[in-house]
Parts: C-alpha cells; structure tokens; sequence
C-alpha cells in the first residue's frame, strides 16, 4: 500500500486529492462558516434598520405633504373671506378628496367653531375649557403646531396639525384645525399593518408620551388607549429622544433586535424590530447551506481534477506500454537499452526526437538559403561590420559596385572602402549608431579602381553571430546626383530668366511668409537683397501677415495650385501701383511656395484718374446750362432784395428782413458752388463707409436745374446702408447715367425713376457671368423712357470711347468710367434695353458696416463772438477786408488789414508776439497763404493761424493741419461764422499756454 501512495503517479494524486480534502474541511469550519454566519447578521440588521429609516422617511414626507397641504387651504380666499357657505363648501370638498387627515375645522380665537361641516351641530358652540390649550398655542405661533394625541368632544381620540388663518393684512383672524383620527382604519395604521406582510417585521408607532397608536402585529382596541404605555422600552426612550439606531431589548420574554427613528415633526417614535433568535436561525441556515454548496464544488472540482489529470497522463501510461511491447519505429535493442521506470522509457521516447530536430534544422537551412537570395539580389549594397569597423559580411550588390572579390572584401575595414575625406569620421558615425542604434547620411565609397561613387548610407545595430554589430544598406546616388545636378542648373536658368524680366518677381514660402528669392529688377527697386526675411515686414512695413494675403487661396484642400490670382494696390514701400499674379509652383526642395510677378501699373492708374477728371469735366459741361440758370435766380433774388434795402433804409425792420434775404441767397449759391467742386476736384480716390443716399440726392438736386421739365424726375430712395466707395465717383455714377437718361429722352421728354433699396444674394441666387459674391448689396436702379439701345449696341456701350453722339457731343468715356469705378468697388452692374421701350441700369454695390464721420455742430449759444486780442487779417480783396474789420472790431477784437503777403510778413516780422491770432487768404498775388503761414510758423512755431481759401488744387484741410495752420475754413465765408472759429481758435490756445 505504502508503495502505491508513494512510489506511483496514481497513488500520489489519490494522497493528494485526501489530504487537500481534509485541509478544506478544516478551514470551512474553523474560518468560513462562522464568517458567513457574522456576515449574515450583519446583512439581515443593516437590511432592518434600511427598511425603518425608509418607513420612517414615508411618514415624515406624508405628514410634511400634509402640512403643505394644510397651509395652502388656510390661505384660500374662499377660507380667508371667513364666510360661512363658502367655507363649508371649500371643506367638504376638501374633506372628501383628502386621504391623510379624516376631517378639517375652522375657530375664531374663543375657541368657538365657525365651520365644522362633518359636525354641523357644533357650529357656533365653545370647546372645552380644558382644551384651550392647543387654541392659545395655535394662535401664539407662527408657524404650524402639531397636536399630540387627546380626546375630543366627540370623544375618539385625535390628533393633528393648526394653523393661522390671515387677512390680506397679514392679521390673525382664525385658524384651520386638520383632525387626524386614531383608529383602526386610518393611514398609518394601514402603513404600519403592511410591514408585517411585506417584510415580515413588526413595527409600531407611539407617541410623545408613550402611548401605543398603531402596532403591525396585533388589532388594538382604542378605547383603552391609555393602557398601551411603551415608554419603558430601550427603543421607544431613544426614539422619543429623537435618536435614531438599531439596539437589542428584551420584551415579551424574548430577545428582540429593534430600529427605532424619530418621526420629527410630530415627536413620535417608529420602532421596527423582530426577534434575534430568528435572526440567528437565519444566518446559521443559510451558512451551512453555503458550506455545503462550497464544499460539494471542492469536491466536485477535486474528482474532475482528477479525471481531467487521469486523461492527462494516460498517453504516457500509454506510451510506456507501446515501448514496452516494442511497437515503436526504432528497434527494439534501442528501447531495451533504457530503463524501465516510467522516467527511463520518457527519455528514450526523447532520443526520438532527434529525427524531428533533424527535420527542423534541414528547414532552418532551407530559410537561411531563402535569406541569403534575398540577400545577395537586394538593390542596394548591404554590409555588416563590427564596432572597430571590421567588415563582416556582404551582398552580391556590394561586392558588384565596389569591384572587390568576396575575400578581399570581408578582410577590409570600413575606413578602406570610404574616400579619404570622409574616413576620418567613421569611428564617430559607428559610435553615433551604437548610441542611437540608427542613423541615416551621405558619404563617398571607392571602388578598387579608385572612383568615387556619391552613396546613402541608413544603419542600425543588430545581433549577428552572438555579437552587437551594424547593418548598413548602401545605395548609389551617382543617377540622383546627376537628376539634381540637372534640376539646378534649370534652376538656375529659371532664376536667370526672372532677372531678366524687368517686373518685380519675388518666391515666398507659403507657411512662414520668408523670402526665398527676389529677381534683379526687385533687388534695385528695393535698394537691397531681403532674401531670408519675411515678405510682410520688408515689402509692406506690416507687424504681421497682410489682412489680404492670398497664401491661403494658392494651394486647394488636396495640396494641388488652385491656378493664377491677380490683384492689385499701392505698395505702402515704394508709393507705386502694381498688379500682381500670384501662384504656387514646385521649388527645388520639392516644397510648394508662391511665385510672385508684380508690374508697376502707377502710370494706367494717373491716366485712369485724368479719364475720370475728363469724363466729370465734360458731365459739367452738360450741367452748364442749369447751374447757369441757378445762378441767375440766385443773383436776381440778391439784386431784388438789395433794391428793396434801399428803398426801406428808414424802416429798419423791412430792411433787416430783405438782408436776411440776400444772405439766404448768398448762402444758396455757396451750396451751390460746393456741389460744384465736390463733383469736378480730383483728388485721390480714398474709400471710407459713406451713406450712398446722401451723395445720391446732392446730385440729383444739381440735375433737376439742367433737366429740361419735360422730363419728369421720379425717386424712391429707400436704403441709408453704407458702402465703401468716394463720394465723387458716386456723383460720377448717378450724373453720367442720369445724363445719358435725358439725352436719350430730349426730344419726346418722358419719364426718369432713380431707386435704391437693399438686397441679398445668396449662392442660388448669383449669377455666373457676373461673379457676385454672396451677399447684401445696393441696389442703384435708372430707368428712362427714351428710345432705347439695339442688341447690337448693348454688347459695346462699355467700351472706352464708343460713343453713339455725334461729333463734339460726347467723348464715349462715361460708361468706361462708371465700369471701372463699379468694378473697382467689388460691385457690378446690369443693362436691360430695347428699342423703343428705355433702358434700365442696375448698379449693385455691397454693403459694409461701418461709422460715418458726422459732424454736430456746437451750440451756438455756448460760443461766445467777442474778445479783446489782436487779430492780423490778410486778404487782396479790398471789400472783404473792410467789412471784416468793421464787424471784428464791433466784437471788441483789435484788428489790423493788410492786403497782400509780402506786406503781411514784414509788418508780422517788426513785433511776432503783437498778434494773438493771423487770419490769411490762400490766393493772393506775390506770396500766397500757405507760403505766408510756412514763413510765420519758422518764425513762432506756437502762433496760431486760420487759412481760408475758394477752391486750390494745392492745399485742403488736411494738408493744412498737417504743417502746423490750426484751422482751415472754406469761403464763401459768413463772417459770424467766422467770428466762431476766431474765438474758439484763440480760447484753445490760451488753453494750451496754460497747459
């Protein structure tokens, strides 16, 4: 027996399934089962004492309901007005949807019954004496009162909550009484009586005193309530206390694990509690059921061990009988020379494995075969060296470009095979890989007979014969070299070409804006090579990247050129115009970046502003007559009221009257005169957010007087939208197509409409032929009713000098002009005509968001006229010198006339500081006024001067203000206005001695 437990693998697995056995028996009694049965316990009292904490929650969230409930009746308006019926019916309704309280009742302050519908009796009577108590708290609190269990008139017993009845005033008037009965069929007798059949607990409820209300387990009879006193049990105490817990107490001579919570509203108790024997019955039960549910496993999973390890062993069982009987490929003398344990006959069945290890190694020379074809007919050169640099092994590719015999070869070194100029820095490659373990560069090999062959080496290290060495593939670059070789020398013609070319031709990286290259007639424009810095800094004095960059716009979401962009503006550098194309081209790195050819287009730009001037001289040729006209009305009025100024100079209220005549109509001929110059001054063309219907209306009132009145005028100018646009390019627009307008209507007269209104073009909406971007845009729309234009026609009238007028009548510039400022504004325009049915034009220009520059005038009543300083005045007209100094004087001012510059100078020259304040005319002969104000400012850079002038090609506002004149004023001037500018120049002044 002894030798089959310990001298075979069966008997050693059967001891081992034993003795595992009783191990995990040993550890199920002494360890697990009583775990199990503490952990039971456990569960089965923090399960108890979850269920009371829930039950007790439940009843607190009722009764709080319950209260809520309770305080929105008493604030009723039905219950507030303290009218009977209504109350009664408010009530009864209440009381027969309500299913927590049994009844409700209202009481004034005596304690008398003022509704009481489920008692009617009772109205109007007292209650006891005895029971003012709960009246006098009621009414002394300010919140709800809870009421502990007490008998009733009636006499059941009852409990419940009051509450105060308020007036709009806030007044205590009442209080509404909710009557909870304690009895056998209420709410909480029914939540109390469920706990036994839904957990099998019991559970009781007991009030502030004591008292027993309603119990799961037993029917109480509420007519001896007092004798159910539970104030003598651990629970109820803790509970009263408003403790909460779990604790075990003897009641009913047993042992009695019990959960006891406050119910806090009330200063009731709820206990739920069963008997601790039960508990520990439970737990043991269950516990010995899981050890036998263990314990059946273990020994289920021992038996099948055992079979699974039976299974297991068997064919060696199997295979000793096979060597044993002999039935095996190899003789049988072979098996007979081992031994003949199990262990002996394992080994031979091992000695058997050499065929199989024969086998695997004739495959692993099968592989190695495979691997070195692949080896030798690789593309690139492949060597192995150590780290001294002793070659190893080689491909059939190395040994090809390099002309050296295999044995030859691998008896080099590394630093044999390299240039001379690159084989001193071999050890330091080989140390650098060692470290890196790759690396990847270019070097120089030569061959045996000597030439050197340009090669890219990428090495690694590996393990080769149980030692660290390097893997190096070698490939020829010389057909690369050459490829490269070519690609710059076409580089270098490209770049030959572009010097040649006499525009400004600039390569930019697309992604870090860095130059890369700038032809010859750049680099001279420039006055330098920028090569290497960034293109927003040098070529425009920007902080960063321009606003309209076309970077972004050169490449499309797949990496391709979108093709050429053309653009142009004013190089803020050289002060030039330029159009530029712009594209992506491949640069010798093979990298994408933006090829810029730039012309300079300064002189079409100064040819195109002179065709504008022209085409707006010969629009005011056109509106001679009617300014002609306007002028003569305008003067007839001042001749007339002057006329009449004399013939009234005893009365000097009709004078004063037919002056204010003649000055309005000075003033009429200055706007006049204004319109005039704003529509004929050439000046640069600087675009700001300006209120189209404004200019638009200017214009069309200087064309009503030329317009003949057979020609009705008809406007409907709806849109104050801004554009971005000059005011004069807008007269431009409105004063050639209206003009055109009335030619094409002088003889049958007819009708002219002038609209503006708003739209929006959406992607569905534009056009192809015109190329909108979607949009808001104005909508400029002139129509006539004149003959029309032919088909033929139509295609050309935007043609610069086609014209349709005879000789003499028109240079065929207008609609060229309207084009281009149409075009040079984003924005597009329409003709629609036919013979005989008019012509409709449609001018769309987009709409931008921004301020407009608005002046407010001050108060003129803020402003005072009169002051004591001295004023020189400069003018040659002798007429308005006299009358300046007449009124300048009255005002209190010292004045002193002087009719030409030269003269001004040199009495200025005698005494600088004389003069608190220089007011110049611009045109006079011998010294004009800026030259006057340049010579005064050398003088006295602090003297303040004011410059006023007609018209001058040569100076305006801002030019003024720029080289030191403090202000700038426009004649025809009116001399109270005048006197305005005076006082507020001369107070600034003070102002800024001060300072």
């Amino acid at each position: 027996m002894i030798n089959f437990l310990f001298h075979s693998i069966k008997g050693k697995l059967l001891f081992a399934f034993f003795f595992l056995l009783g191990i995990a028996l040993l550890f199920q009694f002494a360890y697990i089962a009583p775990t199990l049965q503490k952990r039971k316990i456990e569960g089965i009292t923090k399960s108890q004492d979850n269920f009371a904490k829930y039950l007790a929650s439940d009843i607190n969230s009722r009764i709080e309901e319950a209260i809520k409930e309770l305080e929105e009746i008493a604030s009723l308006q039905q219950i507030v007005s303290i009218y009977k019926t209504s109350m009664n019916e408010t009530i009864t309704a209440i009381n027969n949807s309500n299913h927590f309280f049994n009844y409700y009742f209202v009481m004034d302050k005596q304690g008398k019954w003022l509704s009481y519908p489920t008692h009617p009796e009772l109205i109007g009577k007292t209650i006891p004496a005895e029971n003012m108590g709960w009246v006098n708290k009621t009414f002394k609190s300010e919140k709800t009162v809870f009421l502990d269990v007490v008998k009733s008139k009636l006499g059941t017993l009852v409990s419940g909550f009051s509450t105060q009845i308020r007036n709009k005033e806030n007044k205590t008037i009442a209080l509404l009484r909710s009557v909870f009965v304690i009895s056998e069929n209420n709410v909480l007798v029914r939540l109390i009586e469920n706990t036994q059949t839904i957990k099998g607990y019991h559970a009781y409820l007991v009030s502030s005193d004591g008292w027993l209300i309603a119990q799961s387990n037993q029917k109480l009879n509420y007519k001896e309530f007092n004798s159910y006193s539970m104030m003598g049990y651990k629970p109820v105490i803790n509970a009263l206390k408003g403790q909460s817990g779990i604790t075990s107490y003897a009641y009913e001579d047993k042992l009695w694990l019990a959960a006891f919570y406050p119910i806090n509203i009330t200063n009731w108790g709820l206990i739920v509690q069963q008997p601790l024997k039960n508990i520990i019955l439970e737990a043991k039960a269950e516990a010995r059921f899981i050890t036998f549910i263990i314990l059946s496993c273990f020994c289920i999973s021992l038996f099948i061990a055992a079979i699974v390890v039976q299974k297991a062993i068997s064919p060696l069982f199997k295979l000793v009988k096979h060597i044993q009987s002999g039935k095996i490929d190899m003789a049988s003398d072979q098996a007979s020379s081992f031994p003949k344990d199990e262990i002996g006959q394992l080994a031979f069945q091992y000695s058997r494995l050499y065929s199989d290890l024969y086998r695997t190694n004739d495959l692993i020379r099968r592989s190695e075969n495979k691997f070195r074809t692949l080896f030798n007919n690789a593309s690139d050169a492949i060597y192995i060296h150590d780290l001294e640099g002793n070659l190893l092994e080689a491909n059939q590719k190395a040994f090809d470009y390099s002309g050296y015999e295999r044995d030859e070869l691998l008896n080099m070194k590394v630093t044999d095979i390299d240039a001379p100029e690159s084989a001193a820095v071999v050890q330091s490659r080989i140390e650098k890989v060692n470290h890196d373990e790759k690396l990847i560069f270019e070097s120089l090999h030569r061959t045996k007979t000597g030439d050197l062959i340009p090669v890219e080496i990428s090495s690694r290290t590996i393990e080769y014969d149980d030692q660290k060495a390097i893997l190096s593939v070698v490939r020829d670059l010389t057909e690369r070299k050459k490829a490269e070789d070519a690609l710059k020398e076409s580089h270098k013609r490209f770049l030959t070409v572009l010097d040649g070319i006499d525009a400004t031709i600039c390569v930019l990286d697309i992604d870090t804006y860095q130059i890369l290259f700038m032809n010859k007639y750049m680099i001279e424009s420039f006055g330098n090579d920028m090569t290497g810095k960034l293109c927003w800094d040098i070529f425009r004095g920007e902080s960063g990247p321009c606003r309209h960059c076309t970077n972004e716009q050169l490449i499309d979401a797949k990496g391709e050129p979108t093709g050429v962009i053309v653009w142009q503006d004013k190089n803020p550098i050289t002060g030039k115009w330029y159009v530029n194309y712009d594209r992506a081209i491949e640069w010798t790195d093979g990298r994408l970046v933006k090829l810029q050819i730039a012309t300079d287009i300064t002189d079409f730009k100064i040819m195109e502003a002179q065709l504008h001037q022209a085409q707006k001289m010969e629009a005011i040729g056109t509106l001679s007559g009617g300014i002609a006209h306007d002028f003569n009305n305008i003067l007839s009025g001042i001749f007339g009221f002057s006329q009449l100024a004399k013939t009234h100079i005893d009365h000097p209220e009709k004078a004063k009257k037919d002056i204010d005549q003649i000055i309005t109509g000075a003033q009429r001929a200055t706007e006049l005169v204004q319109q005039i110059l704003a529509f004929s001054r050439q000046s640069e063309s600087l675009k700001y957010p300006l209120e189209a219907s404004v200019v638009i209306k200017e214009t069309l009132k200087l064309l009503r007087s030329t317009i003949p009145s057979t020609i009705a005028i008809k406007e409907n100018i709806v849109s104050k939208a801004k554009i971005l646009a000059v005011p004069t390019q807008i007269h431009q627009i409105v004063m050639n197509l209206c003009t055109n307008a009335y030619h094409a209507m002088s003889e049958t007269g007819g009708f002219l409409f002038i609209s503006l209104k708003e739209i929006v073009f959406s992607k569905k909406d534009c056009v192809p032929e015109l190329n909108i971007v979607p949009g808001k845009y104005l909508d400029l729309e002139i129509s006539d009713t004149g003959h029309g234009i032919d088909s033929m026609i139509l295609q050309k009238i935007f043609d610069p000098y086609f014209t349709t007028k005879e000789p003499g009548k028109g240079t065929g510039l207008g609609l060229a002009v309207i084009f281009g400022i149409v075009k040079e504004s984003k924005g597009h325009i329409t003709v629609h005509s036919e013979p005989g049915q008019g012509s409709t034009f449609h001018v769309y220009l987009p709409i931008v968001d921004g301020p407009l520059a608005i002046h407010i005038p001050e108060n003129e009543g803020k402003t005072p006229l009169s002051g004591q300083e001295t004023i020189m005045f400069v003018d040659d007209e002798e007429a308005l010198r006299e009358v300046t100094h007449d009124i300048l004087k009255g005002f209190g001012y010292t004045v002193h006339t002087l009719s030409s510059g030269p003269k001004a100078f040199e009495t200025y020259n005698e005494d600088p500081c004389r003069f608190d304040l220089v007011v110049t005319d611009m045109t006079m002969p011998g010294m004009t006024g800026l030259e006057l104000s340049q010579r005064i400012l050398e003088l006295r850079p602090e003297q303040p001067i004011v410059l006023c002038t007609g018209y001058s090609e040569t100076i305006d506002r801002e030019k003024a203000l720029s080289i030191g004149i403090t202000e700038y004023v426009e004649k025809p001037m009116i001399i109270k206005e005048l006197a305005k500018v005076i006082r507020k120049v001369l107070d600034e002044a003070k102002g800024s001695a001060q300072r």
